[in-house]
Formats: structure tokens, sequence, C-alpha cells
């Protein structure tokens, strides 16, 4: 958290996942650096590689002899996403190298309830824009609001767009 490292820090960020100076908020550095990867667990990541791997969604592959017992199969059996009926936003970014504008496209041409697929309006938006951005905000979750809002005309989500002008202004 020392000034003279920071700007080192976010130079390391910029170079490894494509963090842009001008919307990167380096005094949260050791903060970013203290929670990564938060919400995820070594098997995630191993499963999100099988997946890249096997270039298809798929169960988590457990190896033949545990996959026979598990799926009664020696291979992961495909996940189909056209059977997932939930109200669906899909939002990416032009430069998101988890997530490329081809399986984006890809995946939402697949999702049977697909409200919008957005993508972001900023260019080079990375995986990690999504929530280190200064701008996430606006390019984003102010988004996410208004069409929460339209789709599934709420008063919830009215009162917390509301609620987050109030303080803005306090």
């Amino acid at each position: 958290n020392h000034p003279s490292t920071s700007g080192m820090c976010a130079a390391f960020f910029n170079v490894l996942f494509g963090i842009k100076p001008e919307i990167f908020n380096a005094t949260l550095m050791s903060m970013y650096i203290d929670h990564l990867p938060a919400g995820c667990s070594t098997r995630s990541f191993v499963h999100y590689a099988q997946c890249h791997l096997a270039g298809r969604f798929q169960r988590y592959d457990w190896g033949t002899e545990e996959n026979l017992q598990r799926y009664g199969q020696a291979t992961p059996p495909a996940i189909d996403v056209g059977k997932v009926t939930a109200p669906t936003m899909l939002i990416t970014g032009n430069a998101d190298t988890a997530a490329c504008a081809e399986d984006s496209q890809e995946l939402s041409s697949q999702l049977p309830n697909l409200i919008r697929h957005h993508v972001v309006d900023y260019e080079g938006w990375t995986h990690l824009d999504f929530f280190m951005a200064t701008n996430a905000r606006t390019m984003v979750y102010d988004v996410i609001v208004e069409d929460m809002k339209k789709e599934f005309d709420c008063q919830l989500f009215t009162k917390i767009a509301i609620c987050d002008d109030i303080k803005e202004h306090v």
C-alpha cells in the first residue's frame, strides 16, 4: 500500500489483465490483491479450463472412473444451456479474454429466454473491468438496473435506484 509501488502494481495489472489506468482505482490495489480470486475455488478454475479445452459447456470431469459413477458414462455430459428458462441478460466486454466475443455470441444464440446481450460500450473492456473499473456503475450496473426495471416492472429496482441517487447527494 506504499505510494511508490501502487503505480508499479497498476502497470503489472495492466499487462496481466488489460486494466486501463484511466479507469483503474490504484488506491484499491491492496484490497484487490487481498481478495482475488474471491468466490472462486481451484475446482472452478479447473472446470473452466476443462470446458475451454472440450470446446463446450459440460459437467465437471472427475476422470473416467468417477464419471462412470456420477454420470453413468466415461466422459462428462454436456450442459444444455437451451434448458435455462430464467430470464437472462448476458453482458460482455469487447476485450474480455475470459469470455471472447465469438463464445459470448454463441451462448446468446442458445439461451431461450435472453433479455439482452449487452456488449459494454467501452473500447478494451476486460473481464476484471466489471468490478475494478471506476466507471463500471455507468457502463454496466445502471444498464442492468434499467433493463430489470423494464423487464420485470418491479418497484424494488426503482427503490434501489432512488436510494442510490439519495446516497450520491448526501
